[in-house]
């Protein structure tokens, strides 16, 4: 006889074995594609933004969900409380840091097409961040199906929306573009 908790288990294992299969196969599906509208230079325009932002996120906000998630005491509601505010002020700290220094950034690399770039990851990275403390009270009462179907559905959006793009003539844009779009839902 199994208990609720090892079915939860299971049925989460299930759940994120599927999603990751899914993402697999819908990201190779669309980057064959892409690779064959896009320039080399789109997808290293886009390595090198995206570089700059995981180098200050890193660094920034690293740790914080798995706190939440092994925090065991009476008080973690406050815990969590505090720690969604503790990571928005981090959130804006990191978007500021990377306004004053994408300009910089873009004129190192001698590519205009970098700052645009930057906000537009930096729009993803806002709604991203402040989805950390949902997502990980989520991961912490292993609401697996919850999870798994939002992530999915955004993923597959986001996939859709990168080929339009390519399709439609944007370019280095129709990489970042769908993924600002979507990242508010």
């Amino acid at each position: 006889m199994t208990s609720p908790l090892s079915r939860k288990v299971g049925e989460g294992v299930i759940l994120l074995f599927f999603r990751k299969i899914w993402g697999n196969v819908i990201n190779l599906l669309v980057m064959t594609v892409l690779a064959r509208l896009l320039t080399k230079e789109d997808f290293g325009l886009l390595a090198v933004s995206a570089v700059l932002l995981s180098i200050v996120n890193t660094v920034a906000t690293g740790g914080l969900s798995d706190y939440l998630i092994f925090y065991d005491k009476p008080d973690s509601k406050q815990v969590f409380n505090s720690v969604f505010w503790l990571n928005l002020f981090l959130t804006i700290a990191v978007c500021l840091v990377i306004i004053c220094t994408g300009p910089l950034w873009a004129d190192f690399y001698g590519d205009g097409k970098i700052k645009p770039i930057l906000w537009l990851l930096l729009v993803s990275f806002f709604f991203e961040m402040m989805s950390m403390v949902p997502r990980t009270i989520l991961r912490k009462e292993l609401q697996y199906k919850v999870i798994v179907q939002y992530s999915t559905i955004f993923m597959t959006l986001v996939s859709v929306g990168k080929l339009m793009g390519a399709f439609l003539g944007l370019g280095v844009y129709s990489l970042v573009l769908p993924q600002a779009v979507f990242s508010p839902l």
